[in-house]
C-alpha cells in the first residue's frame, strides 16, 4: 500500500521526536531538565531547557531557515535544529551537540 509522502514524512518526524524525547526526559542529558511541546509565545517548541534557554527542534530540511528561529533568538533562546534523519541515524552526535550548547551557556544567558 502506498502512503502519501507527507504521511511518511510526518511519521519519520514523530519517530525522531519520540526518540529524542526518550533521551532528554528525566534529566538524562547531563542532568538538564527539558520540557516537551512547550509554548514560548507565540510559538510552540519541541523541546526547551529553560535554565539554559536552549530550544531543540525536530524540523524538515525545508524549514531550517524558518523566521520563528529569529523570534526565539531575539527573545534570548539558543535554537538547535535537527532533521529527523540525523536524530534517527546519529542520535549520539545530536545529543553531543545539545550537551555542548547547554554547557556553553550560563544560567543568566
Amino acid at each position: 500500500m502506498q502512503y502519501p509522502t507527507h504521511t511518511r514524512s510526518a511519521s519519520v518526524t514523530q519517530r525522531a521526536e519520540l526518540l529524542l524525547w526518550q533521551r532528554l526526559q528525566a534529566r538524562q542529558l547531563s542532568g538538564f531538565r527539558f520540557h516537551h511541546q512547550m509554548r514560548i509565545p507565540p510559538h510552540r517548541v519541541d523541546f526547551v531547557c529553560l535554565s539554559r534557554q536552549v530550544v531543540v527542534e525536530v524540523v524538515e530540511p525545508r524549514c531550517l531557515d524558518h523566521p520563528r528561529w529569529q523570534d526565539l533568538e531575539e527573545a534570548g533562546y539558543h535554537c538547535l535544529r535537527f532533521v529527523p534523519g540525523d536524530i534517527v541515524g546519529r542520535i549520539d552526535e545530536v545529543l553531543a551537540s545539545i550537551r555542548q550548547a547547554l554547557t556553553g551557556r550560563t544560567q543568566d544567558a
